[in-house]
């Protein structure tokens, strides 16, 4: 407003200001908030639900968080239908399921066809290639000792605890962003403030010294 503050005709200066508020600013914030408005939407339709799920995974944080999310959920739900007296295959696929992430099932799958193609179950899982080298020891050590639902206990233990850190990573960085854009904007608005009331000191100075 003040850069283009015209001192010899106020009201000219005020109706500019004007227009630009109610055609470029409003229309603009308006914009903003429906196009936010819609990615919402869109991110819970089942048609969109895999590329914003491959978009996540490739943010570092969030990429983290839907990994231990994805493994926490699936070797609980596996664990549980195993013990439930579920056979290998159904069992694996339900739990392929119950993963939130899109893309992530589809790294899952493989294991359904080493496990139909007669493979055990800690081959199906060494095809997905997500699981650590730890984890997996422990997947193999408990199919060959009969121990593979409690050592199924133990992996969906250590993702889920992953998953808290990896939440509070989240929140961190979250944080961080906001912090940053809040200086960034602020110091924007205070420069264009002070150089907007330097300009027009200078307007209502000019020709005082003649």
């Amino acid at each position: 407003m003040f850069p283009s503050l015209n001192l010899n005709n106020l009201i000219g200066s005020v109706v500019t200001y004007g227009r630009w508020i109610m055609l470029v600013c409003i229309p603009l914030g308006l914009l903003m908030h429906l196009t936010a408005w819609l990615l919402g939407r869109m991110r819970h339709q089942p048609a969109y639900r895999a590329t914003f799920d491959r978009i996540s995974l490739r943010l570092p944080v969030m990429a983290n968080l839907a990994k231990a999310r994805a493994l926490a959920a699936f070797t609980r739900v596996l664990r549980r239908l195993l013990l439930s007296g579920v056979s290998a295959e159904p069992a694996f696929a339900a739990a392929v399921s119950s993963v939130p992430n899109a893309a992530l099932r589809e790294r899952l799958s493989p294991g359904i066809t080493v496990i139909r193609n007669g493979g055990g179950m800690d081959e199906a899982i060494s095809a997905t290639g997500m699981f650590g080298h730890d984890p997996m020891q422990l997947l193999i050590t408990g199919q060959k000792t009969g121990q593979f639902a409690e050592m199924l206990d133990r992996i969906a233990s250590y993702y889920q605890e992953e998953a808290v850190r990896a939440t509070d990573a989240a929140k961190a960085a979250q944080k961080r962003l906001a912090w940053f854009i809040t200086v960034l904007s602020t110091a924007y608005v205070t420069i264009g403030l002070f150089i907007g009331l330097m300009t027009l000191g200078f307007k209502y100075t000019e020709g005082w010294t003649e």
